[in-house]
């Protein structure tokens, strides 16, 4: 086809034009951002979410917590942080169960890593190692905590809603699963926490121990 042929097809090279834009690269743009503002609300939302790590006890049969420190959700690792993330979006037990053996090992071993690094940093906790069963040597004391993780539904606690791990002492452990705990107060938060101590004492006991990781820390002179 000569350009003299061509001409009379000039006029519609920029309605063509218009509409590959409209029809092909558009959609392709807004699908790119789309992606774009989703991978920042995700980055956001790892940088942000967080876990905390609680100490409870139990002293004179009352229910008694603390709060240790908090660490980085992200630090579980891509599979499970969106299993923990997402607990809430489905019903969910309070404890956070891993898919596979292996991903449920490495909560565990985040779990006794990041936690075991609170309790050694913190000095105002004495009173939980004194009422604790004492193993060891005379030399070296030490008392095993059983840490778990867990997420209770939003409307079963009045703080923020986060995934926290629970520390407890064993044979504070064993007081809550023989009934021999009450909480504190009649409030909400201390009949949730008794509960979900509960079911740590029963997953303790089973020979699942899907989320369930006993820490052993040293007494202080």
């Amino acid at each position: 086809m000569s350009l003299d042929d061509a001409k009379p097809f000039f006029p519609l090279l920029g309605p063509l034009v218009a509409l590959t834009i409209s029809v092909v690269v558009i959609p392709l743009v807004r699908q790119w951002l789309a992606l774009a503002r989703e991978h920042q609300r995700m980055v956001k939302r790892q940088f942000f979410e967080f876990t905390e790590v609680i100490l409870l006890g139990v002293f004179q049969n009352r229910l008694e917590y603390d709060a240790l420190g908090t660490f980085r959700t992200v630090l579980f690792g891509e599979r499970l942080f969106d299993v923990i993330v997402g607990w809430n979006e489905r019903p969910s037990p309070n404890l956070i169960i891993a898919d596979s053996p292996a991903q449920a090992a490495h909560l565990r071993t985040v779990m006794r890593m990041q936690a075991s690094s609170l309790l050694l940093q913190c000095v105002r906790i004495g009173s939980y190692f004194d009422v604790g069963q004492k193993f060891g040597s005379a030399e070296y004391r030490y008392v095993k905590f059983v840490a778990s993780l867990v997420r209770p539904d939003p409307d079963t606690l009045s703080w923020h809603d986060c995934p926290r791990v629970i520390l407890i002492e064993e044979s504070a452990l064993r007081k809550i699963q023989e009934g021999a705990a009450e909480p504190n107060t009649a409030d909400q938060d201390e009949g949730t926490w008794l509960k979900i101590l509960r079911e740590i004492a029963a997953e303790h006991l089973s020979d699942r121990r899907r989320s369930v990781e006993v820490i052993s820390s040293p007494v202080g002179n």
